[in-house]
Parts: structure tokens; C-alpha cells; sequence
């Protein structure tokens, strides 16, 4: 610690050994996209997908994979719970 550091009372700002780890966005908000009005609602004019949660934009191509993908969690955790209420 520098004189300077003890002069103003400053403490070792060194970082904690322990992080707080954010977790990943899983991108199932996404919103579509489009560059004209006269498009809006037609899936093959989309241009882009925004994540309502983080704000990450995404290409058409990537934004269909992205929900495709949280469309087939949906149904994977509805069919567990139907096996859970089964049992």
C-alpha cells in the first residue's frame, strides 16, 4: 500500500476470490423483427429477433434456430410434467 493509500484510508481493491457468475441467457423471449410495416406478420420477411430479457439481436436464420430450440424445451417439460403427475 502506496503512502498515498494510507493517507486517504484507501483498502487493497484487490478483486474477491469469489465471483458472482451470472447465468447465461436461455434467449426464449425473442421478439420478430421487420425493416417494412408492410411485412409484419409474415415469418418469411423477418429480419431480425430481439431477446425481450437481454436485448441481444440476432439474424432471422439464428433467431428461428434459437426458438425452435426453447419450443422443444416446452414440450420436454410439459411431457415430464405430465409423466410427474402420472406417477
Amino acid at each position: 500500500m502506496g503512502f498515498l493509500d494510507r493517507l486517504f484510508q484507501r483498502k487493497d481493491r484487490s478483486p474477491s476470490a469469489v465471483e458472482i457468475a451470472e447465468p447465461e441467457c436461455p434467449h426464449v423471449a425473442l421478439v420478430p423483427h421487420w425493416d417494412a410495416a408492410e411485412d409484419i406478420g409474415r415469418s418469411d420477411k423477418v429480419t431480425r429477433y430481439e431477446c425481450e430479457s437481454c436485448k441481444a439481436s440476432f439474424p432471422r436464420e439464428e433467431g428461428e434456430r434459437l426458438r425452435d430450440k426453447g419450443t422443444e424445451r416446452m414440450r420436454i417439460s410439459e411431457e415430464e410434467r405430465r409423466d410427474r403427475l402420472t406417477d
